[in-house]
């Protein structure tokens, strides 16, 4: 079982994740937003060589996947601050 000092530390480590997470979130959610406003300005695709379309493809998909994930492991942060609240840390994996 835990210490109280080692769930205060363990709780206050979570909460600066979770800080960064929602910091990293809120960032990102406004590149996209830059980026989408910038494809939709572009007049003509004749100028772009193909590759450009696969990389500019491929770095969006990129994007969408690590948002996922830090919004994932966001939740998962949340619910174990809310186990660590209700006094119930048996119930985390």
């Amino acid at each position: 079982m835990l210490k109280a000092q080692q769930l205060a530390q363990l709780k206050k480590n979570l909460i600066q994740r979770q800080n960064e997470l929602i910091s990293h979130v809120q960032d990102h959610f406004g590149l996209k937003y830059e980026f989408a406003q910038e494809s939709i300005g572009e007049l003509s695709n004749y100028d772009n060589h193909p590759a450009d379309h696969g990389t500019e493809l491929f770095e969006r998909g990129k994007d969408v996947a690590l948002n996922e994930h830090a919004e994932k492991e966001l939740k998962e942060i949340n619910e174990a601050l809310t186990a660590i609240d209700q006094k119930n840390i048996w119930c985390l994996q």
